[in-house]
């Protein structure tokens, strides 16, 4: 999990940095809206699924399915 949170988050810095570059708006559309969706994405799943497993020791299930629907809605 690591691992993958540390890429994550060195993409969504890897994308700021090359806002400063841009020189069209599709260029933009696709650093923002792409990219920086699938690094946040990755990082809110693992996050929360992490962070429910340890606060919640009972009724797990509903906890984590109820974080599901909520990132299925509403992904930010």
């Amino acid at each position: 999990m690591r691992r993958v949170v540390a890429v994550a988050l060195a993409l969504i810095v890897a994308i700021l940095a090359l806002a400063s570059h841009m020189t069209a708006l599709w260029q933009m559309w696709v650093t923002s809206g792409l990219m920086i969706g699938l690094a946040t994405g990755v990082t809110a799943k693992m996050l929360g699924a992490t962070v429910a497993t340890r606060w919640f020791t009972k009724k797990l299930g509903p906890i984590i399915g109820v974080q599901s629907a909520r990132v299925s809605v509403n992904p930010a």
